[in-house]
Order: structure tokens, then sequence, then C-alpha cells
């Protein structure tokens, strides 16, 4: 393999960053992604680094569900019967790999529907194609549109 190929997923595997391992390799994002269409083994490395660290991420996330977490007032990680607890911050860490990078499992991102209706009501009503909608209609319409970007 190249050496900058070499060097970005060494950087990757470190970092978890496509820009910064691509800053480190010498390379634009762009040209990783056409080694990830061209390449089938490189494409293979840097799936294979997601999948290790999607796995600590569902390690931390089941050990947090076996024996729960807790921390004191300055967020400092406290233990409880004699287990040391996960931090809130290793537990958000999980959480936004799954969501990022486990999609292929089956995790997905939730969403605060209530929260972002508003918004997207007015980007699918300034449209002009939506005259009159229902709440659940425009519920579909969001999650739709959320679906295709």
């Amino acid at each position: 393999m190249e050496e900058k190929k070499r060097l970005f997923l060494k950087s990757y595997a470190s970092h978890f960053n496509r820009s910064k391992a691509s800053r480190e390799a010498g390379i634009s994002r762009q040209t990783t992604y056409d080694w990830e269409k061209d390449d089938k083994e490189f494409s293979q490395m840097r799936s294979a680094i997601d999948s290790g660290f999607i796995d600590a991420a569902e390690s931390v996330l089941y050990d947090t569900i076996i024996n729960g977490y807790k921390t004191d007032k300055s967020g400092e990680v406290i233990s409880v019967d004699g287990v040391k607890q996960r931090s809130r911050e290793a537990i958000d860490a999980a959480k936004f790999v799954l969501a990022r990078k486990g999609k292929d499992r089956g995790y997905v991102e939730s969403i605060d529907i209530g929260a972002d209706l508003k918004a997207m009501q007015t980007k699918i009503l300034s449209k002009e194609e939506i005259i009159d909608v229902t709440p659940e209609e425009m519920k579909q319409m969001f999650l739709e549109e959320l679906k295709n970007g």
C-alpha cells in the first residue's frame, strides 16, 4: 500500500477523524473518498478501523447498562460498590460514535421532532407545494426530509 495511504490509516486509527488524518498524511479529504472507491483493500482497512471504534463504543454502553454510572458534583467519576463508573463524557462519546458510525448496525440518532418541527415546517411549506397538512402529515414529511438530507 502506498505510503500516504498508510499514513492516513495510522492517523485515522489514532484520532478517528478523517480531516485530521488527511492533513497529517498531506492529502485532501476527497482523496480518501476516492481511494475508498478505487482501492478495495484501503476501503476494507478504513472500515475495520470504524468497526473497532464502534465495538469500543458498544462496550462502554454495555458496561454502563450493567454497572450504571455516577459522578460527583464536579463531574469526577466515583465508584459504586468498589466499581469505577464511566463518566458522562465517556457515555456521550460512545453515543456519538454509534450515531455517526454505527448506522449499518442499526444505530440511529435520536431527534426531538417537537423542537425541529417548526423549522422544518417553514422549510417544507416554503416550497409552495403544500397548502394544508395535518400534524401527522407534517411529521411524516419532516422525517422524510431528514432521511433525504
